[in-house]
């Protein structure tokens, strides 16, 4: 992955050692506003009142950046995430568009990790590979 994040909130903390965590995890204290954070976060966030947000996003901003994308498929799926989560930052919809942008982010996450075949995968593996019938 890119980037992992691992939250930890003042009612549900990571473990003491979290030795599964990938190195260059970025910890993130949620629920701030619940009291004290993780002392291992990078940043502490809070979505009642609104701080840390911008940090938070300057983070993963910065982090993927620096994500090689080794397909062009990948680069164009991490740019069109990237539009959604970004305009959804800028401004929040009305509930029935924000429905339709968390269905294409969650699409497009799906595509990324694999969890969808999209029909240009399928035609790169027919072209590069003879595939009797």
């Amino acid at each position: 992955a890119a980037l992992v994040l691992a939250c930890s909130a003042p009612d549900a903390r990571l473990p003491a050692n979290p030795g599964d965590l990938p190195p260059g995890t970025l910890v993130v204290a949620t629920k701030s506003d619940l009291g004290q954070s993780d002392a291992r976060a990078t940043v502490a966030v809070s979505v009642v009142d609104g701080n840390g947000l911008d940090a938070l996003a300057g983070l993963v901003a910065a982090q993927l950046s620096c994500a090689v994308a080794s397909e062009p498929r990948q680069a164009r799926l991490l740019g069109e995430a990237d539009a959604v989560l970004t305009a959804l930052i800028r401004e929040l919809p009305s509930d029935e568009l924000l429905a339709e942008d968390l269905r294409r982010a969650s699409t497009i996450l799906g595509d990324l990790l694999g969890e969808t075949t999209a029909d240009e995968v399928l035609d790169g593996i027919f072209a590069r590979f003879c595939i009797g019938k």
